[in-house]
């Protein structure tokens, strides 16, 4: 009890230390600000000043709450993200102007680059979890997951938004082919769960069995597919769905000559660079010794901004670069993986509190009532899809609880609504399409975590 009182004391006063530093950096920069020899002072750009102190604000503060729902045996990741939405700029638009903004929306912007170097090196964590021998022996079962997973959803999905079109705003008054491609669409966006997520869970949790095992591989698996199916449906999408009368928009959709280039490029150039980092990291990390945790920040970096230089996918990159030190050195890469695991505390914190920092919580408060069925769909299906999965590949007494993995979404899904908005916006349903498939993302992102745990500890690969 004195713990728990002592993270909310130590909450509430990080909380007001903030506050009142806010106020006082609103004061000090004044467009005619001298420093100590009188020269003028150029003001930086809006947002730069203070994000040093809003990622410091988020890591301690994740941190702590992370702390206290763990006393009450609750997922840390979901003390992580509730700590961003509590004090992110969109529940902030919500409050009253007199409170003051603890985050600030211009420095979403910067704190972004957090988000490309969390998942870098959680995907060279996962790389380095995926072994030859280990494929070899569950992938049979994981393309028969994979397949179930694809069909229910989507086909449930897309059949059950059919049926309640009339009672979905933006769908009801849509022709029927129209109508046929936004479930589509919304359809493949279901399919879509956070790796990220579940290997932080994973991670948190010590949890280490066949379920656990199984729940990376079928994540990462269905996120390389999901890339492939997502970017021919929206390409077609595109060019089939007529603009709306009057609207002097075009479509932003890639010529299709040029979207297998994009994908192609996308996919087999993330694995290829993956695999080239991979190398060398391990050729220079030989030489690093006590340094290691600060070549893995480098090497982090340099994997987000080189996949952000070259439009290649960083969880693909570091997938591939762990992937190739793990199975090509599995002993010498040992000290390189644990000092990344020693790493992963921090990263997922920040990570964690930055994206629900920018959950849009105006899309969850005006359609939330679509937003929960759309969730209780999805639920429904994902169960019955990894039931019939796990029978047919005789996982169904360790593999019962696996569909827990898959209820999460995060920055995979906001990716994918996100371009699902920027394809249509010429469109009048456009605008309200992508609220709803960010409200349901972040419905996602607040139960997910929870139910992982308990499918985890139902399943006896977490001990209480």
């Amino acid at each position: 009890m004195r713990t728990v009182l002592g993270l909310l004391l130590s909450l509430v006063m990080l909380v007001t230390i903030v506050a009142i530093v806010r106020d006082r950096e609103h004061a000090s920069l004044l467009p005619d600000a001298r420093d100590a020899i009188g020269e003028l002072v150029r003001v930086p750009p809006a947002g730069l000043v203070g994000t040093t102190t809003s990622a410091a604000f988020l890591l301690l503060g994740a941190w702590l709450l992370g702390e206290l729902l763990a006393r009450i045996r609750l997922p840390r990741v979901s003390g992580y993200l509730l700590f961003g939405i509590a004090v992110g700029p969109q529940l902030s638009a919500m409050l009253p102007g007199w409170m003051p903004v603890l985050v600030p929306q211009e420095q979403m912007q910067y704190l972004g680059l957090i988000d490309a170097l969390a998942i870098s090196m959680i995907a060279l964590i996962a790389g380095g979890e995926i072994r030859i021998d280990f494929l070899r022996s569950i992938m049979r079962r994981i393309l028969i997951l994979l397949a179930c997973d694809f069909g229910f959803i989507l086909v449930g999905a897309v059949g059950g938004l059919l049926l309640m079109r009339d009672r979905i705003p933006f769908m009801a008054g849509l022709p029927a082919s129209t109508a046929t491609m936004v479930a589509l669409l919304i359809g493949t966006f279901a399919v879509a769960n956070s790796p990220a997520i579940v290997i932080a869970m994973v991670k948190e949790t010590g949890a280490d069995g066949p379920l656990a095992r199984t729940a990376v591989a079928l994540t990462i698996f269905k996120d390389l597919c999901l890339v492939i199916v997502f970017s021919a449906l929206l390409a077609a999408a595109a060019g089939l769905v007529p603009p709306d009368p009057g609207s002097a928009a075009a479509l932003a959709a890639p010529a299709d000559h040029s979207l297998v280039g994009s994908i192609a490029w996308h996919l087999l150039g993330s694995i290829a660079g993956g695999g080239v980092i991979g190398l060398v990291m391990q050729a220079l990390g030989r030489r690093m010794g006590d340094r290691m945790d600060v070549f893995i920040v480098g090497a982090g970096f340099f994997i987000a901004l080189l996949s952000d230089a070259l439009e290649l996918s960083p969880l693909l990159v570091g997938l591939a670069a762990g992937f190739v030190q793990a199975n090509l050195w599995p002993r010498s890469s040992e000290a390189f993986f644990h000092a990344i695991e020693d790493l992963s505390l921090p990263v997922y914190c920040l990570f964690f509190a930055v994206t629900g920092a920018g959950i849009e919580l105006s899309a969850v408060v005006k359609l939330w009532p679509v937003a929960l069925v759309f969730v209780a769909l999805r639920m429904a299906l994902t169960v019955g899809a990894i039931a019939t999965g796990n029978a047919l590949a005789g996982f169904a007494k360790e593999g019962r609880w696996l569909w827990t993995a898959l209820i999460p979404q995060a920055g995979v899904s906001i990716a994918l609504a996100t371009e699902i908005g920027r394809t249509f916006q010429s469109h009048d349903w456009a605008v309200p399409l992508k609220s709803l498939l960010l409200a349901v993302v972040a419905i996602h992102e607040i139960i997910g975590p929870p139910l992982m745990r308990l499918g985890l500890v139902r399943s006896g690969e977490l001990k209480e």
